[in-house]
């Protein structure tokens, strides 16, 4: 007979609504100077033409909460921004 799988009491398990309601909401999370450093670096080859280039690049990829904090550093409206993304022609 396999051993049985040891089970948390349920309080341990779930929280209840009010337990939920009270965690700050994302808008409300102010990011850390860590979530700023995020970055990684690529390097790729490419053909253009008859000429190998190298190209070097840092891509950084922040969490929602700290693209949106970026964006009121720069004052950019969020609508402003999300009309020039669509409106870019690849």
């Amino acid at each position: 007979m396999p051993p049985s799988t040891p089970r948390l009491p349920t309080s341990r398990c779930q929280k209840s609504p009010v337990e939920m309601e009270e965690k700050p909401a994302l808008r409300e999370w102010e990011p850390s100077d860590l979530d700023f450093v995020s970055t990684s670096n690529f390097s790729l080859q490419c053909s253009i033409g008859s000429h190998t280039a190298n190209a070097k690049f840092e891509w950084v990829d922040y969490r929602p909460a700290v693209f949106r904090k970026l964006q009121e550093f720069g004052e950019i409206d969020n609508d402003d921004y999300t009309d020039s993304i669509r409106d870019m022609k690849p």
